[in-house]
């Protein structure tokens, strides 16, 4: 038996393996024994869902202004989606970090035929979310030609804009996410100590995390306080100032 299992260990091969099975047909694959995959699906989910229930909510908001009701009214729409919004968020976040803290580490035990599979999802669902953008953009232009709904100012047409971005921009979020999973490489790389080539630079993350944060609060300080009607500029904004901090501050070899 000691023979057996040592066979095993030389071979990467279950002892059912060398008794019964086919050894011509390569290694087993490695087990998901930290629940990696049932996470990274998780965190998937639940920051699309902030991101696209942020944008609903500022959809949301846009429209029942066009409709001249009260303001309380469409500031109080948009808190009721930005609060949960933002706390999934912070929820996912932390998590991710706390699971990549004591997961550093993760064994390759995605199969090839996974991984092409996964990739083969990834192309219709990133063309789906772009479609999607591309639609409310046509709908801002046919809404200039077409007659507002009774009582609606023009911009409601920028609320259904702002619908369709809601709906593509969560997508291409999951997208983006799910193809990310199946790189265990770069997780590792990005999550693993290191001094040398490839060590993560912990002032980028807390530069882009005071950015977004500081979005936020222009976000809510022009759409509240003072009632900008772009304020929601504030994100992408916030997004490209933190890939400008990203190049900036990246680690030399």
């Amino acid at each position: 038996m000691d023979k057996l299992l040592e066979l095993c260990a030389l071979f990467d091969r279950t002892l059912d393996d060398l008794v019964r099975g086919d050894l011509t047909a390569g290694p087993s694959p490695a087990a998901d024994t930290a629940g990696y995959d049932a996470h990274m699906n998780w965190f998937s989910r639940i920051i699309a869902a902030g991101v696209g229930l942020l944008l609903v909510g500022i959809a949301a908001s846009q429209i029942l202004e066009s409709m001249r009701l009260p303001k309380a009214v469409y500031d109080g729409t948009l808190f009721l989606a930005a609060i949960p919004a933002i706390l999934l968020c912070i929820v996912g976040g932390m998590q991710h970090s706390q699971f990549a803290k004591k997961h550093p580490e993760i064994a390759p035990f995605y199969s090839a035929a996974e991984e092409e599979t996964a990739q083969r999802r990834f192309i219709p669902r990133v063309a789906t979310g772009v479609g999607l953008i591309l639609c409310g953009i046509l709908s801002t232009v046919l809404g200039e030609g077409l007659p507002l709904p009774p009582g609606c100012t023009p911009e409601f047409y920028d609320g259904i804009l702002l619908f369709f971005l809601a709906c593509g921009v969560a997508i291409l979020v999951y997208s983006g996410l799910q193809k990310s999973k199946y790189d265990i490489a770069s997780y590792n790389k990005n999550h693993l100590p290191s001094e040398g080539e490839g060590a993560s630079n912990p002032l980028t993350d807390k530069a882009c995390g005071v950015i977004m944060l500081l979005a936020t609060l222009v976000f809510f300080i022009g759409q509240i306080g003072l009632g900008w009607e772009r304020a929601w500029l504030a994100f992408p904004a916030g997004g490209i100032l933190c890939a400008i901090v990203s190049i900036v501050l990246e680690k030399k070899n």
